[in-house]
C-alpha cells in the first residue's frame, strides 16, 4: 500500500497530480479535476451572476429561475429568458457582463490557497 509520502503533489488552478515521486511526471497515475461543483460547490454563485447580469439588462429573472437554469451554459441559457430580438441585442453584452462580475465578485474566495500555498485574503 503505497503512502502519501510516496506521492509528488503538484497543483496548478484548477488540477492536482499525484505522481510517483520520482520527479518524473509522465508517470502520473491520476489526475483530480475541478468540474465546476464538483469540488467547489458554485452554482448559487452562478445563479446570483446571471440573477444580476439579467437584472442589469432590464429583465426581471429571480434568482430561483436562474438557478433552475445552472448547468446548461449561457448559450442555452439566455433563450429560456430573453426574446430572439433581445438576444441579438444584448446577448453578447450580457454575457460579457456577468462573466466579469461572477470573476470580480464571486470567483475570488477568501481564504483559499493559491497553487503556490499562500492563502487568497
Amino acid at each position: 500500500m503505497p503512502r502519501s509520502a510516496d506521492f509528488l503533489e503538484v497543483r496548478s488552478a484548477s488540477e492536482i497530480f499525484l505522481a510517483p515521486n520520482t520527479g518524473d511526471f509522465r508517470l502520473a497515475k491520476a489526475a483530480i479535476f475541478d468540474l465546476d461543483g464538483a469540488l467547489l460547490d458554485s452554482v448559487d454563485l452562478h445563479a446570483i451572476a446571471w440573477h444580476e447580469a439579467m437584472l442589469q439588462f432590464g429583465r426581471d429573472v429571480s434568482f430561483e429561475q436562474a438557478r433552475s437554469q445552472i448547468g446548461k451554459g449561457g448559450d442555452k441559457l439566455i433563450p429560456v429568458f430573453l426574446s430572439a430580438g433581445e438576444q441579438r441585442d444584448h446577448c453578447k453584452d450580457l454575457e460579457e457582463w456577468r462573466g466579469k462580475r461572477f470573476k470580480s465578485k464571486y470567483l475570488p474566495l477568501d481564504g483559499c490557497l493559491t497553487p503556490d500555498n499562500t492563502r487568497v485574503h
